[in-house]
């Protein structure tokens, strides 16, 4: 076994929380994580220009005042009240971000700056693709490539159905019911396409967007507004509502990113229909439902094991979001503090 206290697979805002409480601690962590970088869905990206605008997350908001503590951490990258202009009447992801009780930050670096913050100084290892986890008197990740990682204790804190294929690997080890629970709950995708436009293109004078008629568009940011404070910048982003997403999740990339254009240019003008660079992705594990979130995080003790495993992310928290996939992996150290003293 490596002399780790604590391995987590997962380094999302709830895996990077835990890992973070967990060191402060004084336990030993290290962090998996299969994708290139830290952030999991707060993820930013590059455009033409290179600017990195966000395409997952689009701002930070919350009514947890050690939450909030924890975002007002950044400083000047915030930007205090963004969204500040915004237009329509369509349903936000979340409603309560527009709470009067909530308060509301842009990320002038992008919303991936969150997640960076907590990852400073923390053991983790990027392009770890994880496929199975092992349970005896201590934990183990298999990788894709054939690499173990061991350690005393285990935290998966990924997307819903990624944690769920891999707490399917541990049957017949995993207390009774575990699957079944977790099989109740899904995550909703989301087709999201970055545009950017040049310098003489007329953008529009709002930061968010919600349209209340389309069928097609959840919403429609004007990313550049998170530069400059003016209505300059170049960039927006556009997300696909999680029902036509999913009837379009498998078909072109190139066609649905033209439909997308489409509809903001119905929405907006011509003129959307034409940036001068694009970049599509697809959110296949978007988020989860607003009904479907549990209320703590979970760990799964067995019989004979000194060893625990625990599992953190938005479903495991009633608010969900990034204030609660936060939440999860803070109140997850705790249990396994106190679990594995």
């Amino acid at each position: 076994m490596d002399d780790i206290d604590f391995l987590i697979i997962g380094a999302g805002l709830a895996g990077l929380s835990c890992a973070r409480s967990l060191s402060e601690a004084g336990k030993t962590v290290r962090v998996l994580e299969r994708s290139g970088r830290v952030g999991g869905r707060c993820a930013s990206k590059g455009v033409g220009s290179g600017i990195e605008v966000d395409f997952g997350p689009i701002f930070v908001h919350g009514d947890d005042q050690e939450f909030l503590g924890w975002v007002k951490g950044l400083g000047h990258e915030l930007i205090p009240g963004w969204p500040r202009v915004v237009e329509g009447a369509g349903t936000p992801c979340q409603p309560q971000a527009f709470d009067p009780l909530q308060q509301r930050f842009g990320v002038k670096p992008g919303i991936r700056r969150l997640a960076e913050s907590l990852a400073q100084g923390l053991d983790v290892v990027t392009g770890t693709s994880v496929e199975a986890l092992e349970w005896s008197d201590g934990v183990g990740a298999v990788a894709s490539d054939g690499q173990r990682f061991s350690a005393r204790h285990g935290v998966v804190a990924t997307a819903l159905e990624q944690t769920r294929r891999l707490v399917d690997t541990l049957v017949p080890q995993l207390p009774p019911g575990i699957p079944a629970l977790l099989g109740q709950f899904s995550s909703l995708p989301c087709l999201t396409l970055l545009a950017e436009y040049g310098p003489e293109t007329p953008l529009p004078p709002w930061d968010v967007l919600y349209p209340e008629g389309s069928r097609v568009l959840l919403l429609v940011s004007n990313e550049g507004t998170k530069r400059s404070l003016g209505r300059g910048g170049g960039v927006l982003l556009l997300q696909a509502r999680p029902g036509w997403s999913a009837g379009h999740l498998d078909t072109d990339r190139a066609q649905w990113s033209e439909h997308l254009l489409g509809e903001a240019a119905a929405l907006m003008g011509p003129w959307a229909a034409r940036p001068t660079a694009i970049v599509s992705h697809r959110w296949k594990y978007g988020r989860v439902a607003a009904s479907d979130h549990l209320v703590r995080p979970m760990v799964l003790d067995r019989p004979g094991s000194p060893a625990v495993w625990g599992l953190a992310g938005d479903l495991f928290d009633p608010d969900g979001g990034l204030q609660g996939a936060w939440r999860s992996g803070r109140r997850l150290a705790q249990r396994l503090m106190a679990v594995s003293g």
